[in-house]
């Protein structure tokens, strides 16, 4: 569940919004965080700490999305 606001269109359409200020779980998704380099030896090997994901929010949420549309297609579906 977790993907940069960056990466959201790698999702299907009815799911993107989920990353707006507007979204049920925005604040899953901050804008600013911190990334723990305590005994990191590479820039990419750091800990991003984001608060944890509440698994039923975002259910929840996703359901919203899909309510929303547009429609998945039949290959988003079976993926």
């Amino acid at each position: 569940a977790v993907l940069p606001d960056s990466s959201k269109t790698l999702l299907p359409e009815c799911y993107q919004w989920l990353f707006g200020s507007n979204s049920p779980v925005a604040n899953f998704y901050p804008r600013k965080f911190v990334v723990d380099m305590d005994g990191v030896k590479t820039p990419w090997g750091g800990m991003t700490l984001i608060p944890f994901i509440d698994p039923t929010g975002l259910l929840s949420a996703m359901e919203q999305a899909y309510g929303r549309g547009p429609a998945l297609s039949p290959a988003e579906v079976q993926r």
